[in-house]
């Protein structure tokens, strides 16, 4: 049995969660997924691993089990043969009882083709649901992925997997003028789905001053209006702690006011952290997702009080 993931994916409801998440429900030990890639970002990326540019990760989850392991990450390849049976699926799986699979696509390309086969006495399909708990995250290069080896550990795809979220990706490849591609869609798109959290990276290393000026209040406010907490957040080298006032200085009236939850988490570029968390003053690495991705949780389960 051949099933497409994309058609399957395509053809639901249009929304905007979850786009790069392909949650699968099987009863095969054994399967084979297909994949090629399109739409490769031109540029030179010597801190994003191979398959988060150009390749795909791919997640198990066993029914006696809550907890996603990885299965491994693969870069260029069309043909994926798995046989479950290497991690040790007799263990957790009765006959003809389904678990789960999750695929993560790249952030440097698109999917051309997904397909996922089983033997025709099997059963496989595409879990579409989305959870009741959503999440926009907003923000530039750290928010994008830049600077992770698989995506996997980019601090969004965590957060969605670990505390079964779903994950409105409003980030963009854009290193100075990323705040105004946000003010942009929410100008082009009022009534976008509306979510329990927002998560917005306030600035970046490189961005430019007068867009901060120009479309952060703008951008806190569209999201303030479309998500119930909002929470900001920003990551600045020693060398860029200037742009701290230009963050408050714009948004003194949402502080003032307990409108937003903003983390101050530059400790990353600190003595304790900066050779384990960064590649540059201008890009974080895995190790600094995670350390993201715990102070979110963390601030998430605050705001909200979620029973996660």
């Amino acid at each position: 049995m051949l099933l497409d993931l994309l058609k399957n994916k395509n053809s639901e409801k249009n929304h905007e969660y979850d786009q790069s998440i392909y949650k699968i429900k099987l009863n095969s030990p054994e399967f084979r997924i297909s994949y090629e890639i399109t739409k490769i970002q031109k540029g030179y990326y010597p801190q994003v691993g191979i398959t988060a540019r150009q390749g795909i990760l791919i997640l198990y989850k066993y029914p006696d089990n809550n907890t996603w392991h990885n299965l491994d990450s693969y870069s260029r390849r069309k043909n994926i043969n798995i046989n479950m049976k290497t991690y040790n699926i007799d263990k957790h799986v009765k006959d003809n009882e389904t678990y789960e699979l999750m695929i993560i696509s790249p952030i440097l390309s698109q999917l051309k083709t997904l397909t996922i086969e089983v033997p025709e006495d099997k059963t496989v399909q595409l879990d579409t649901t989305i959870s009741d708990k959503k999440i926009v995250v907003a923000g530039g290069i750290h928010s994008y992925g830049i600077g992770c080896t698989t995506v996997g550990l980019k601090f969004s795809n965590i957060l969605s997997r670990n505390m079964n979220l779903s994950i409105m990706d409003l980030t963009y490849n854009n290193r100075t003028s990323y705040l105004e591609n946000i003010n942009n869609y929410y100008e082009e798109n009022p009534l976008a789905s509306d979510a329990n959290v927002g998560i917005l990276e306030l600035d970046y290393a490189l961005q430019d001053d007068e867009i901060v000026n120009e479309y952060l209040k703008n951008v806190v406010n569209h999201m303030l209006r479309q998500c119930d907490h909002l929470i900001c957040w920003y990551c600045l080298p020693k060398q860029k702690l200037y742009k701290r006032a230009l963050i408050f200085d714009n948004l003194m009236e949402e502080i003032t006011e307990k409108k937003i939850t903003i983390l101050d988490l530059s400790y990353i570029y600190d003595e304790d952290h900066e050779d384990m968390c960064t590649a540059s003053m201008n890009f974080i690495n895995d190790a600094a997702n995670v350390l993201i991705y715990k102070k979110l949780k963390e601030t998430i389960m605050e705001v909200t009080k979620w029973n996660i």
